[in-house]
């Protein structure tokens, strides 16, 4: 058992490392050679694409994966998800050329035709990295992904020292590695797994009927996550999304425990709410011993991030970025303990199957993100989209533990309200008593342990606890 743990947290580690860290730090190495408009370009057309390509999944991407992970008699529904998937990414390829043929006054229109082909390659891969992560065998996707977003970094740098990296470069570095991706993907499934092609019309309905009701959440959630992107590119200036995006992929970067952990919940809250709607006593006290060890660490993160942004990022970047987004960032980088709480949050609703709830939940915080988006961006620009998501956040936080501690599993927040405010003494306290970073960030990691411990907010049940959960 311990081996798996082992193992399951290293493969999952592994798709975090290549999707979400080396996928990001892609976007951050262009974005310190390309000015910030082209950067602006690049994230409010490859937000664009993202968003269409949520909209063609039709909710089925989380079904399918609940779906897999609960039975194996379910797997034909990835088949039933892959032939959506080349259907719909096929019409809406062609809608958009068409489109790009026809609006001729709109230079972004062929660009995002572009990075939505590139985007279109991965969600047909989609389904077959669902099967994968239904069945607990994270490794093979991850090694995949590794190699695709290394061989990005390194066609980056041949077009660098051919002094070729510009927006078309990079455009045909997306689709060429979205294209490498799904192809290895594909081959590593049909010779190592028994993944089912057939294709059954009445599975495919059964499995839509399904998702129907989540189909609108999604929608409205994919708003939540690039939302802001979109409106900043038409509502303000490309620099200006430049400076915001930057900021954003840094704030993904940070994230990085979460997209860890999020895969290994997944199917094991599948397991537990199949049969039952509410938890033992036991599992409860091992949810909420996890939350407090989650928000201890995702809290650090921050803590740490905000004290060297400004000074790091500036001498990095040759002030390009660091002080011009620093506010920014620090908004942003409050929401990784908070996305940490919706992740559980919507586990755990997803999985108890409350689709309704999960569906009311997103749509009313995907509403508040758009009014408060279009009200704010006006005014403080990317300053005010950083303030619309941490809003939308906290009501989503609020929202979602309303309805999970009244009608699935008691939960306290009172530990991660306290770690909050520890967080902000050890911030605050270090950057106001010492001028250097690395004893700014090394007194404040040791106040901020040192509150935690002797309190008893973090103990030696809380570490044993998490251990269990992937044990069992």
């Amino acid at each position: 058992m311990k081996n798996k743990l082992i193992k399951n947290i290293f493969s999952s580690g592994l798709q975090a490392l290549a999707i979400q860290f080396l996928g990001v730090f892609f976007f951050i190495y262009i974005s310190f050679y390309l000015s910030k408009e082209e950067f602006g370009i690049i994230s409010a057309n490859n937000a664009t694409a993202m968003f269409i390509i949520t909209f063609l999944s039709l909710g089925l991407e989380q079904v399918v994966l609940r779906r897999v992970s609960a039975s194996k008699s379910s797997e034909w529904a990835a088949a039933a998800y892959l032939l959506h998937t080349i259907v719909s990414s096929v019409v809406a390829i062609a809608i958009l050329y068409l489109f790009s043929l026809t609006i001729t006054t709109w230079n972004n229109a062929h660009i995002l035709m572009w990075f939505f082909v590139a985007q279109a390659l991965t969600f047909i891969g989609s389904p077959l990295k669902q099967f994968l992560n239904a069945k607990e065998r994270f490794a093979p996707y991850g090694v995949i992904a590794l190699i695709s977003n290394t061989l990005k970094l390194v066609l980056a740098w041949f077009l660098l020292t051919r002094q070729l990296l510009h927006l078309n470069g990079i455009i045909w570095i997306l689709v060429a590695c979205s294209f490498f991706e799904f192809v290895a993907l594909l081959i590593y499934i049909l010779a190592k797994t028994s993944f089912s092609f057939r294709f059954k019309i009445q599975a495919y309905v059964k499995l839509v009927k399904e998702a129907r009701g989540q189909f609108i959440s999604v929608i409205f959630d994919s708003g939540l996550s690039r939302m802001d992107w979109i409106l900043l590119g038409l509502l303000s200036t490309n620099a200006i999304t430049g400076d915001y995006s930057f900021a954003y992929r840094a704030f993904e970067l940070a994230r990085l425990p979460i997209i860890v952990v999020a895969p290994l919940l997944m199917p094991k809250f599948a397991r537990l709410f199949s049969n039952a709607d509410k938890l033992e006593v036991e599992q409860r006290d091992m949810l909420n011993n996890v939350i407090v060890i989650a928000i201890f660490l995702t809290i650090a993160i921050p803590v740490c991030l905000n004290i060297v942004w400004s000074p790091w990022i500036g001498a990095l970047f040759d002030d390009k970025y660091g002080a011009s987004n620093a506010r920014e960032f620090g908004i942003l980088s409050i929401c990784i303990p908070l996305h940490f709480l919706v992740n559980l949050f919507w586990t755990i609703s997803f999985s108890a199957k409350r689709y309704r709830y999960v569906s009311t939940i997103t749509i009313v915080c995907a509403v508040c993100n758009l009014l408060l988006n279009v009200f704010l961006i006006g005014l403080y620009g990317g300053l005010g989209a950083a303030f619309a998501f941490i809003t939308t956040t906290i009501i989503q936080v609020t929202l979602y533990y309303r309805f999970v501690n009244k009608k699935l599993v008691p939960i306290s927040l009172r530990p991660v309200v306290i770690l909050f405010i520890y967080g902000i003494i050890a911030y605050l306290g270090a950057v106001y008593l010492l001028d250097n970073l690395l004893l700014q960030i090394l007194v404040a990691m040791a106040i901020y342990i040192s509150l935690s411990l002797f309190t008893g907010q973090l103990t030696r049940t809380h570490l044993s606890t998490l251990r269990s959960l992937f044990t069992k």
